[in-house]
């Protein structure tokens, strides 16, 4: 069957309905691709985590750097940065930003997510859903977990003081922590380790510095910056105006 089609200047232009037109000289003749869809690869920096503590109420900025070994020998580095408050009842509020390239400005604000152990919930309010799914809180993630949670003697592990310093008035007490993963572990043809370096503030329950090294993911580095210890704006933990809320009946996790 052939088709007409009314081209430009009012010239006819038929065809043969569904034949393809055909291929240069030198050229194969394409055909669709046909697959299902690719599931990808999907990349958490799990960060500092704020326990639920009353009576130390604070905010702050954590900032996030991740650079990654890429297998030609170069580095990729990503970036973002968060504010994050506890009020003195033990409320948390935390900022969830999409890391962005290295020299980006730009940030982009993924989620806002908001702790309250006093009604036992954990709400993540999506931005881009404009949806606030409100979950319980139980157990573990109601409590404010000590600073230092012994394990198991692991003869893998090494721990190392680093001691005492003063930073931004608050008192942090340093530790390194190496774990030696073995060969064949994660497909490593020799012993790698794993290096890990924290300053604690015993204060506010936070580690205010965080730095990592794992051969698998690369360096990354959490800082800790503009602490206040004064009374958080009660606004803060109030949801985002504009939001659907959406109470669910499954136990909430702490995000990381």
């Amino acid at each position: 069957m052939k088709r007409c089609v009314l081209a430009i200047l009012g010239l006819s232009v038929c065809g043969v309905a569904g034949a393809q037109p055909p291929p240069v000289a030198g050229q194969t003749a394409q055909r669709p691709v046909m697959h299902m869809p690719d599931g990808g690869t999907r990349e958490t920096v799990i960060s500092i985590a704020v326990p639920l503590l009353t009576g130390s109420p604070f905010s702050a900025v954590v900032e996030t750097e991740w650079m990654k070994l890429l297998p030609d020998g170069s580095t990729a580095t990503t970036r973002n940065r968060r504010t994050i408050a506890r009020d003195s009842s033990g409320r948390v509020f935390e900022e969830r930003m999409f890391l962005r390239p290295d020299g980006d400005v730009e940030q982009r604000l993924r989620a806002v997510q908001y702790r309250d152990p006093n009604r036992h919930e954990f709400t993540d309010c999506l931005v881009e859903q404009r949806v606030c799914y409100v979950s319980r809180m139980m157990g573990r993630a109601l409590t404010a977990m000590p600073a230092m949670v012994r394990r198991a003697v692991n003869p893998n592990v090494k721990e190392e003081a680093l001691g005492e310093k003063q930073e931004g008035g608050l008192n942090l007490v340093g530790t390194r922590e190496i774990t030696t993963l073995p060969a064949g572990r994660f497909g490593n043809t020799k012993p790698e380790p794993i290096v890990k370096e924290f300053w604690y503030s015993p204060v506010l329950g936070v580690n205010l510095v965080t730095k990592r090294f794992d051969p698998r993911t690369g360096s990354q580095n959490f800082l800790v910056t503009n602490v206040s210890q004064n009374e958080p704006d009660p606004k803060r933990f109030e949801l985002p105006e504009g939001y659907r809320v959406v109470r669910t009946e499954g136990i909430g996790a702490e995000m990381p």
